[in-house]
């Protein structure tokens, strides 16, 4: 006996790049971050993302104190942070 089809299973997977940003302050002085990724559509039902994303901080409270010397009330916090985010998204 001769098989002519054997389907075992698969799954086709388009792409769909994005990327997006935000500014904001809230308790900072001004916070901002970028990202941008990749999606793949399994099906009607689910995706999955994998984005990379950069968020830059600039946080100051309290005073310097005179010179070079910190007022023990003072803080700063200038970051960025990156990251690396994977995801499985269901749609229903």
């Amino acid at each position: 006996m001769k098989i002519k089809n054997l389907l075992l299973g698969s799954v086709v997977l388009s792409s769909i790049l994005f990327s997006g940003g935000d500014i904001g302050a809230g308790g900072a002085d001004i916070t901002y971050g970028a990202s941008a990724g990749v999606i793949y559509t399994i099906n009607d039902l689910m995706d999955v993302d994998v984005k990379y994303k950069a968020t830059w901080v600039d946080y100051e409270e309290g005073e310097k104190g005179p010179g070079t010397l910190f007022n023990s009330d003072y803080f700063s916090y200038d970051t960025v942070t990156h990251a690396l985010i994977l995801g499985l998204n269901f749609k229903f």
